[in-house]
């Protein structure tokens, strides 16, 4: 948008110009304005009885921090002419509204011009895109023992001890640089995100332990019962950054049932018992330097449904429905529908394939849109 400004002496028409300039870089300050990205991936094996796993989960977020401060808008230029353009420039903007009492004293004593560092003129603009990411690694060792009820039914009891470790990450690009925008701050693209994001090195480490214990209960042979508690321990990560606060392993609490109404078909009800906050990291401008907030975006207590269709011990063919019941009882909670669709493949105890995917898209147009796939391969030697 600024890469064209008016070739213009005209006040009216830099006015204008700015007002509109500065309106459009205020949307991109938005509470949630941005790009969020999730990864999960993860490894377990058995060690004789005991498993042994690592589970990454991997968050970056991408958010413009736009400095629309009129005044930091005007390009050094239009004060460049002689003193009596400046002066008349200078009192039209000030009456205009761009300029604030004190910026207009701070001109006028610099002799109707700007200076270096005196936080007026698009030289001082302090937009930015920032880039923070999160990063957790667990390590578990896992064991269960079931006890037998009777001649089918039985209970299960397990848990896995967990070694934390994670890192943060931040990256800081500007978007002004000697007076005008950093083209390639906008070049979005697979160099762009190896350079910004991927490749970041992390600005803190920090590690904790934890805990998670599960239930699972088989009775009548055809009714499944579970119950999973994740970080049972509410420990925290401290960072080795002392700046940053810690990180809380939140507890949380998931139970589930089953029905076998065939021995091919299986329907399913996942539900959180905690509520789950998600945040992302607001940025504003204080005293011209930028601040971090957190700010929640959503509370959420997930409810899921399943159907699973086997077709010769061989085959699965799977649909799903997922929503945040959440929003019924929390006013901050958004109501959410996602609807999911997969299939597996599994050859005896040696090897299996499990794909879905999942939307929210059920009609032309929708915002806040979700499009996700999960992938599962899995083989025993």
């Amino acid at each position: 948008f600024y890469s064209n400004p008016p070739d213009t002496q005209n006040p009216n028409v830099l006015i204008d110009f700015i007002k509109d300039f500065s309106k459009a870089l205020g949307r991109f300050n938005d509470p949630g304005t941005g790009v969020t990205g999730n990864m999960h991936v993860g490894v377990t094996t058995m060690v004789g009885p005991v498993g042994v796993s690592w589970v990454n989960m991997t968050k970056m977020e991408i958010g413009p921090g736009m400095d629309g401060q009129p005044s930091r808008l005007i390009d050094e230029r239009y004060f460049s002419g002689n003193e009596l353009e400046r002066r008349a420039m200078i009192t039209a903007l000030y009456n205009a509204g761009l300029l604030t009492r004190q910026e207009y004293d701070r001109l006028v004593s610099q002799g109707w011009r700007t200076t270096p560092n005196d936080m007026i003129g698009l030289s001082e603009n302090k937009s930015i895109i920032a880039v923070s990411g999160y990063s957790r690694h667990d390590f578990g060792v896992s064991y269960a023992h079931s006890f037998p009820l009777d001649r089918y039914d039985f209970i299960a009891v397990g848990g896995t001890a967990k070694f934390v470790y994670g890192q943060r990450f931040a990256n800081e690009i500007s978007v002004i640089a000697d007076g005008s925008l950093t083209p390639d701050a906008f070049t979005t693209g697979p160099n762009w995100l190896f350079s910004n994001v991927l490749g970041l090195d992390a600005a803190a480490t920090g590690y904790s332990f934890t805990m998670d214990l599960g239930v699972q209960m088989l009775l009548a042979r055809f009714l499944h019962l579970g119950i999973v508690g994740r970080n049972i321990i509410p420990l925290e990560i401290a960072w080795s950054d002392d700046s940053l606060d810690p990180t809380p392993l939140e507890p949380q609490l998931r139970l589930g049932i089953g029905f076998e109404l065939f021995d091919s078909l299986i329907l399913a009800m996942d539900i959180d018992a905690l509520e789950t906050e998600y945040k992302v990291k607001a940025r504003i401008l204080e005293n011209n330097d930028w601040v971090e907030r957190e700010i929640v975006v959503d509370c959420v207590r997930d409810l899921s449904l399943g159907v699973e269709w086997e077709i010769a011990d061989t085959f699965a063919i799977r649909a799903g429905f997922n929503t945040n019941y959440n929003s019924l009882i929390e006013d901050r909670a958004k109501a959410t529908f996602l609807a999911s669709l997969g299939f597996g493949v599994k050859i005896g105890d040696i090897f299996h394939l499990d794909l879905a995917v999942m939307t929210n898209q059920f009609s032309a147009g929708e915002h806040d849109s979700t499009l996700g796939a999960a992938f599962s391969l899995g083989f025993a030697l």
